[in-house]
């Protein structure tokens, strides 16, 4: 996604020949944030709850 998302930022050009490609790579920009924050969120969890296991 981030490869996808920083080809699109490197295209400049005007918005009649893209057809809203720049508010595509805007919107592409959330979701990739988004999904980026949730891995992380994810994998933090993950390691809190090997931990608490552990001391079992």
């Amino acid at each position: 996604m981030d490869d996808i998302y920083n080809v699109l930022v490197t295209l400049d050009f005007p918005d009649a020949i893209t057809h809203g490609l720049r508010r595509t790579t805007d919107a592409m920009r959330g979701v990739l944030e988004k999904t980026r924050s949730d891995l992380t969120l994810t994998i933090r969890q993950k390691a809190l709850e090997d931990r608490l296991n552990a001391t079992k």
